[in-house]
């Protein structure tokens, strides 16, 4: 009888999420490492609309979006950092981009621009 590793394990030495589909709707599961001794297990749902693609005709990058779509679920820049594996600076410069570029001024005013965005498509 083949041997299955523990979840957790599978999870833990994974480099990619963890990816559980049903329907339209997916459950992404990954493994951030903070310190030494502490360490997150981040869940989150999504539905299946091609965000990064939705979003690369407002000329942003993969990454920027990957942003967007957090500021979208009300992750402050630190929280989007340990999602990312981004220090909090980083996701704030991602964050100034974004906004120069959907020629917005608060992160508000980006999300309803996407929405819009996802409403129309």
């Amino acid at each position: 009888m083949k041997s299955v590793a523990p979840l957790w394990k599978v999870v833990a030495n994974a480099r990619e999420p963890l990816v559980i589909s049903h329907g339209d709707r997916r459950l992404c599961v990954r493994w951030v490492a903070g310190s030494a001794d502490e360490s997150w297990l981040v869940l989150s749902e999504e539905r299946d609309w091609d965000f990064v693609s939705s979003l690369a005709a407002l000329g942003l990058t993969e990454r920027e979006a990957q942003v967007l779509r957090w500021i979208s679920e009300g992750k402050s820049n630190p929280e989007i950092g340990i999602i990312l594996g981004s220090s909090p600076n980083t996701v704030r410069k991602h964050v100034q981009h974004v906004l120069q570029k959907l020629g917005v001024e608060t992160r508000a005013a980006a999300v309803r621009r996407v929405r819009d965005l996802r409403m129309s498509s």
